[in-house]
């Protein structure tokens, strides 16, 4: 079914947790989605962090926009061309806000002998996925990330188009059940670290958790049981912040999202 890929941004330390708990789930290898606008920090993923995930490449656009700067194309071209490790898949750069040159980006790194997933962009005519379909077997959706309308936007995409797609920014979970990409990205395992809370997957269903509601929850006392951690210490008001002891709220995400996606991509059909 489904392949979630979790979006993060710091390097290291980040995947280290992942690969933490990754260890947990044999030979099943995690899909991480990096961002090209961090390739400063990506001379610190080593030999092991390779083999313990699959990792897609984005191009950082929509990073650099909201910081006022650009990706260069030539040097994304060139990264994308000999990366310093394996990546499977990598997005094209596209240009936020213009449709026009995010198709000339694709064609223009056609032409240099790349083969990147093309990005289809609001605003962009139907006609331009059949176009697209005819270099690249995966399609990514784009303008998601804090857009209006963008469930019946992926709505009418979906009922339009039964082919692959990526869906960026988007892992809405009824979605994904219902229509099925390909692949989809989310940050909601990282939450614990950034807001104090977290979110774990039951039954099918977004469950949150906090300080102040896991003792109600016995999801999250049997996920503890079942990976040996102490559900007791989630009484630390310091186990919800971004610090040591922030990381067990973390690594309860962390599981429940591993299992979850695991189970996403052994299964086959529509839940809904």
């Amino acid at each position: 079914m489904t392949r979630i890929f979790f979006a993060i941004a710091t390097i290291t330390e980040t995947l280290n947790y992942y690969l933490d708990v990754k260890h947990k789930f044999d030979h099943w290898k995690p899909n991480i989605l990096l961002s090209y606008a961090f390739k400063n920090v990506f001379r610190e993923i080593g030999k092991i962090h390779c083999n313990a995930f699959r990792f897609f490449l984005d191009s950082g656009a929509y990073t650099a926009f909201t910081k006022n700067k650009h990706v260069d194309f030539n040097e994304y071209c060139s990264f994308v061309k000999d990366p310093p490790f394996p990546i499977e898949r990598y997005f094209q750069l596209d240009v936020i806000g213009d449709v026009e040159a995010t198709r000339r980006n694709y064609f223009k790194m056609l032409d240099k002998g790349l083969n990147p997933i093309p990005i289809f962009t609001r605003g962009a005519a139907l006609e331009q996925l059949d176009k697209f379909y005819e270099t690249s077997d995966l399609i990514g959706i784009g303008a998601l990330v804090k857009t209006n309308n963008k469930r019946e936007y992926l709505k009418w995409i979906s009922e339009q188009n039964k082919r692959p797609v990526h869906w960026l920014g988007f892992g809405d979970i009824d979605f994904i059940l219902k229509y099925q990409p390909y692949s989809c990205d989310v940050t909601t395992p990282l939450n614990p670290l950034m807001y104090g809370y977290g979110h774990i997957v039951h039954n099918h269903k977004l469950q949150r958790f906090d300080r102040y509601n896991f003792k109600k929850l016995l999801s999250v006392k049997k996920l503890c049981e079942k990976y040996e951690l102490d559900f007791n210490e989630l009484n630390n008001k310091n186990a919800w912040k971004n610090t040591q002891a922030g990381r067990l709220s973390f690594k309860i995400s962390l599981y429940a999202w591993f299992e979850y996606t695991k189970k996403l991509e052994e299964m086959k059909g529509s839940v809904i």
